[in-house]
């Protein structure tokens, strides 16, 4: 899996508009919750997003943030588009 710079996993897919997509996270692929995440494009000041409007056809990579109080445990993430 990629990674951002500061070692953070990285995630890439494909979005297509005019879709919503949103990240879910697990630690033992029963239970998922979403997440919120960062586009790294936007910048060192980009806000975390709880899901992404995509408005054309582009690849879209984002920095998952994990949840205050998750243990540093692995994670599994998953995509839902609506």
């Amino acid at each position: 899996m990629p990674s951002a710079a500061d070692g953070a996993p990285m995630l890439e897919f494909l979005v297509v508009g005019p879709r919503t997509y949103t990240v879910y996270s697990s630690t033992d692929l029963q239970s998922w919750v979403p997440i919120q995440f960062n586009v790294p494009a936007d910048g060192p000041a980009a806000t975390n997003l709880p899901n992404y409007h995509a408005t054309d056809i582009h690849l879209l990579r984002v920095t998952p943030v994990s949840p205050p109080g998750q243990p540093d445990a692995v994670q599994f993430f998953k995509v839902q588009s609506q």
